[in-house]
């Protein structure tokens, strides 16, 4: 698995390092399952520093930190939909009872990222339509094919998810359907107040 840090630098982000996991043998792996150690590449000098791992103090350290990162991380994606604190406990303990479970780190199955209900977003990609008049406000049966046919482009390519999610409106219109009150100047003012 190889990625890259960025940072910002006047608002414009710029790659900064490339992080690497390694093998046993320090071949570049892509899986964290099959990982041994990590290589950190600093991009401006191509200075590399690799790690690994071995002495038993310093894994428990670093997972610990890696866990503690996990629990942050899965809390902070809960949030972005707006999770419950319920919520953000549940994504945390089911990921971590899918590693204990599955030896894997991640299910390479689901959806990267949050998780969403296909068929509600599908419905919202509808009433958006309608809303825009693609599809006809009184037509049940064109907007039932449509968002059946939404439900089936999601479902067979994940990447679609997002190209609904970013289509004005959609992503406002799923959280009403999901009972969640969606932010208004108001609360602004509220925060200022």
């Amino acid at each position: 698995m190889t990625d890259v840090a960025s940072t910002e630098d006047d608002g414009k982000k710029r790659a900064v390092a490339k992080h690497a996991l390694l093998a046993a043998d320090g071949a570049v792996v892509e899986d964290f399952e099959d990982a041994h150690g990590i290589r950190y590449t600093d991009l401006a000098s191509n200075l590399t520093f690799d790690y690994m791992l071995g002495n038993a103090n310093t894994l428990r350290m670093l997972a610990c930190f890696g866990a503690r990162t996990l629990a942050t991380n899965e809390a902070s994606a809960s949030r972005q939909k707006d999770g419950s604190s319920q919520d953000q406990i549940d994504a945390i303990r089911e990921r971590f009872e899918y590693m204990d479970r599955e030896n894997a780190w991640v299910d390479r199955q689901r959806e990267v990222g949050a998780r969403w209900d296909i068929p509600t977003l599908a419905k919202a990609a509808v009433l958006v339509s309608i809303a825009a008049g693609k599809i006809p406000a009184n037509d049940a049966q064109k907007a039932g094919e449509a968002e059946a046919r939404f439900t089936d482009i999601m479902t067979q390519d994940k990447a679609k998810v997002a190209a609904i999610r970013a289509v004005d409106g959609v992503e406002a219109e799923y959280k009403k359907l999901q009972g969640k009150t969606a932010k208004t100047a108001d609360d602004l003012a509220a925060m200022l107040a």
